[in-house]
């Protein structure tokens, strides 16, 4: 009797990690580079008193810093799923292991 042939596996997984794992690096690098033009450009203070130009600048500032730190786990997070990806991927696709015993 003749074996059935097997199912080929959906790739729909694979695309789903590659796109969730690019889409988290992009963002995480947009909010990286929107916090370092907020902390590195400089500020704005047209038509603002002194001491609520420095308020505004330092709320910015500490805005910024928490936006950076959180870019930086959101783009650690994707490269992480892209590389546990990749390594998975390239695992799956080797030739098994010979056994010249």
């Amino acid at each position: 009797m003749a074996e059935a042939s097997r199912k080929p596996k959906s790739r729909l997984p694979v695309a789903v990690t590659a796109g969730l794992s690019a889409a988290l690096v992009l963002g995480g690098g947009s909010m990286l580079f929107s916090a370092w033009r907020t902390i590195h450009e400089p500020y704005d203070c047209l038509g603002l008193e002194p001491d609520d130009c420095a308020m505004d600048q330092e709320i910015a500032v500490a805005w910024a810093k928490s936006q950076n730190g959180l870019g930086m786990v959101i783009t650690a997070l994707g490269a992480a799923a892209g590389l546990a990806l990749w390594l998975t991927e390239r695992r799956r696709g080797a030739p098994p292991p010979r056994s010249d015993a």
